[in-house]
């Protein structure tokens, strides 16, 4: 949705991804998003778009405006209840804190969107079901 709106300023927007698919599939393009993963993960994967990103000669790495969008944070919340060091909040601002860093020394003209948690309080019904695997708060 995000790319579409933005096509409606600049036809020319290219890096956002098509369809369906995982992070190494055609249509994946510069979104190297993986379903499952936790903050722990987003160094590798900042580091990976770095990369592609400085790879890829369709784009000016020095001159073309950058969007990033980073939204993570539920797997690790899920699995805080089996692991509470691993995925710590201190473990998870970290590992965030390591991505934006890799951004922010090797990405000129970006910007980047930090999408928060979702609020899960919320939710609590749902997972008050047994059959439900993620926290029952």
């Amino acid at each position: 949705v995000f790319p579409d709106i933005l096509r409606e300023f600049n036809p020319s927007l290219r890096g956002f991804s098509v369809g369906t698919g995982r992070e190494n599939s055609p249509g994946a393009f510069l979104n190297q998003a993986v379903a499952g993963d936790r903050a722990e993960d987003l160094p590798v994967q900042a580091r990976r778009l770095v990369d592609l990103m400085k790879n890829d000669t369709k784009i000016n790495f020095q001159e073309d405006w950058k969007i990033i969008t980073v939204f993570i944070g539920g797997n690790d919340l899920c699995d805080f209840c089996s692991d509470p060091a691993r995925y710590s909040p201190q473990n998870f601002t970290d590992n965030i804190g390591k991505a934006l860093d890799i951004l922010h020394a090797e990405v000129p003209r970006a910007f980047v969107n930090l999408v928060k948690v979702l609020e899960i309080i919320s939710l609590r019904e749902l997972y008050q079901e047994m059959n439900v695997s993620c926290p029952r708060f």
